[in-house]
């Protein structure tokens, strides 16, 4: 099957109206800073020139606050890109506009837990630089510690939406023959981008389909293996992402989240754990589907 004729076809399929694109930013203070005295004697001590290698230190010790917000930032990144689709290396992700009402409760009730937790370092600030000055005595410099609005202003989380342009939205003031060339290279790129955003949902569905058949073959080998409720949740999302990110109206995205929701259909952890029989019958299913995937030939 040739799927690159799957996805784009130039001139014929058109998914400004059915997407948008949507990028985040998520900035954070580290607290960390160079220490120059040890930097110089780490150079003098291994005969190194200057510039070569620094000294970093942790100006704040074990700040709990601060760890919250630096694994917020991480756990948010993996939360929106789970919620979009890959468009470009800058940050730009594509987001169905079916999802775009879902994706803004997310993304707002993300920035309010920002904003919490942001609160709480602010009270905790004050009180840690004390923590500092207590542990280091004389060693203890006050001007390495910026006012608490200062290190504040470096925590940052902000999204935006933009439209979707296709080809012909280029109007420039150009000769004919160059306009024509942006044109065509926007259009090959519009192409690339929506063959990779569209592969991108396959495959989270292939990996998802892989993980409840490695589950559901070692809930055979040993009773005692934990299949998870996220397992099985997980599977049934899977359906909704395909409806969701069907852009291009592909009958077999279309297959695919059917054939998951007849599998599906009854299944939960418990039943899964108490019958072969089921475990046997999903398993098979799974693997059908899965099989099916791999035969559109995507390149992963």
């Amino acid at each position: 099957m040739n799927t690159h004729n799957n996805y784009t076809q130039r001139n014929q399929i058109d998914i400004t109206s059915a997407a948008l694109l949507v990028d985040w930013s998520i900035s954070t203070w580290t607290g960390r800073r160079t220490d120059k005295k040890a930097t110089a004697e780490l150079l003098h001590q291994n005969g190194a020139r200057k510039g070569v290698a620094s000294v970093n230190k942790s100006i704040m010790g074990n700040f709990d606050e601060l760890s919250a917000l630096t694994s917020a930032k991480t756990r948010f990144d993996s939360a929106l890109k789970g919620a979009t689709m890959p468009w470009t290396d800058n940050g730009l992700r594509l987001l169905p506009v079916a999802q775009h009402q879902e994706f803004e409760h997310m993304i707002t009730g993300l920035q309010q837990e920002w904003e919490d937790l942001l609160n709480k370092f602010r009270s905790a600030y004050a009180f840690k630089i004390g923590q500092a000055q207590l542990e280091l005595g004389k060693l203890f410099d006050p001007d390495i510690y910026p006012p608490v609005d200062h290190v504040i202003s470096k925590f940052k989380f902000t999204y935006h939406y933009m439209p979707l342009a296709n080809a012909s939205d280029f109007r420039v003031q150009i000769g004919h023959e160059q306009a024509a060339q942006i044109r065509d290279q926007y259009a090959a790129m519009y192409d690339t981008q929506l063959q990779a955003a569209m592969g991108d949902v396959w495959q989270r569905v292939h990996t998802a389909l892989t993980h409840l058949i490695d589950k559901l073959n070692a809930c055979d080998e040993n009773e005692k293996t934990r299949l998870h409720n996220s397992t099985v949740e997980t599977i049934h999302s899977m359906a909704r992402l395909l409806d969701a990110c069907n852009l291009t109206n592909d009958p077999q995205m279309t297959q695919a989240a059917n054939a998951i929701r007849d599998m599906m259909l009854g299944v939960n952890k418990d039943a899964l754990k108490l019958s072969e029989t089921l475990r046997g019958d999903t398993r098979k299913k799974a693997e059908s589907i899965a099989k099916t995937i791999n035969n559109l030939g995507l390149g992963w």
